[in-house]
């Protein structure tokens, strides 16, 4: 009990709660690991309130028994457990952009023609290489356009700008095509590869 007015069961993990409140107005919190939907209900004098987070929308829903607490509790529940399982994407795309973090900056010089025909090659490389991890193929398709503008830019570029560019690029196509967690390391672990020797290094 809190205030001596409502029940409050919060899952301590994440901060996430689920509140009772007899013939009272309830209103949600913002406390938990992030903001999340909430579900409300809104008690008339004869009812009362429940407010849940995280949870679904729901619009002005009446408590007026016992059995539909408990109903709303298990769906929390369940809700609750699909938060939990929900992968941390940023943690995660944080871990595998590390292996972009260089020993050495780029030099701020244009990439004379050899160089350009090394990075043209190894862009045909790295198409080969990811037509092999079994994406799916607007994906595939996704990454040959950023490779193909990546090697555009580098014409026009300097080493230094590219660099950023072409990382940048790369990070922000796998966050757009949501690949799975081992789909997106097998990804930038072949950008790494593919260009460890001339400027990812």
């Amino acid at each position: 009990m809190e205030d001596n007015s409502y029940l409050k069961i919060k899952h301590l993990a994440t901060g996430f709660y689920f509140k009772i409140a007899p013939n009272t107005v309830i209103e949600g919190s913002a406390n938990g690991r992030r903001e999340a939907p909430r579900l409300n209900t809104y008690s008339t004098p004869n009812y009362s309130g429940v407010v849940i987070q995280p949870g679904k929308e729901v619009h002005h829903a009446n408590i007026d028994k016992w059995e539909t607490v408990t109903h709303l509790f298990s769906k929390w529940l369940l809700w609750l457990k699909q938060e939990e399982e929900e992968p941390d994407l940023w943690g995660e795309l944080e871990t595998n952009a590390r292996i972009f973090y260089f020993s050495q900056a780029a030099p701020d010089t244009m990439f004379d023609h050899e160089e350009l025909a090394l990075l043209k090659g190894q862009f045909k490389k790295l198409e080969r290489q990811v037509a092999a991890l079994n994406l799916p193929l607007h994906a595939v398709q996704e990454l040959q356009a950023a490779f193909e503008e990546a090697a555009l830019k580098a014409e026009s570029f300097t080493k230094k700008d590219w660099k950023n560019h072409f990382v940048g690029l790369i990070i922000n196509v796998a966050v757009t095509l949501a690949l799975n967690p081992e789909q997106r390391h097998a990804f930038f672990a072949l950008v790494k590869s593919a260009f460890s020797g001339l400027l990812l290094n």
